[in-house]
């Protein structure tokens, strides 16, 4: 048996990201900035390298909270017609879909090719079933995430900040 002992470190960060925006509809073409939040993880394996592990799970953290800021940026409504980009929003449900879907179908084909023939094809016809009922649950959380991603502070040059990015914490005297 193989004994392998690693340390980890995880690192949050907390920035604002500014980025070229051009709506896909009426053409307007401004800059966006966004406030981001996320979090990284570096492993280090027998801590031989601690220091670099460290610096990982911040290098991480901050990529991911750029990158989580440019999808809010892109995400956002146009400051002069409203509009989303219609193509980033399917992209976002295509991919939650298809996760959705491989959760539920691959444990479902994988049972199903393990029993005799018979039960085989009522197994996949239970799967089909249970697909299009299951179906609806799985549009809602493709909307839900989608407007968990919708709803974060972003603003346009020309429009006043927020004053605090989200999960800051405020005191009042």
């Amino acid at each position: 048996m193989a004994l392998i002992r690693w340390n980890e470190f995880q690192s949050n960060a907390l920035g604002s990201h500014a980025m070229p925006y051009r709506c896909a509809h009426c053409g307007h073409e401004t800059v966006g900035h966004a406030y981001a939040a996320a979090s990284g993880t570096g492993i280090s394996a027998y801590g031989l390298d601690d220091d670099g592990a460290a610096q990982r799970a911040h290098r991480h953290a901050s990529a991911s909270a750029s990158a989580r800021a440019e999808l809010l940026i892109r995400l956002a409504p146009c400051p002069r017609c409203r509009g989303r980009d219609r193509r980033t929003l399917r992209r976002i449900h295509r991919n939650t879909f298809l996760v959705c879907l491989a959760m539920f179908a691959v444990p479902m084909l994988v049972f199903a090719w393990n029993e005799p023939r018979w039960t085989r094809a009522v197994l996949i016809a239970d799967a089909v079933i249970a697909l299009v009922i299951t179906g609806i649950p799985m549009l809602l959380f493709c909307k839900y995430r989608a407007s968990r991603l919708t709803s974060g502070r972003v603003w346009f040059d020309g429009q006043a900040a927020p004053v605090s990015p989200p999960g800051s914490r405020t005191t009042s005297p």
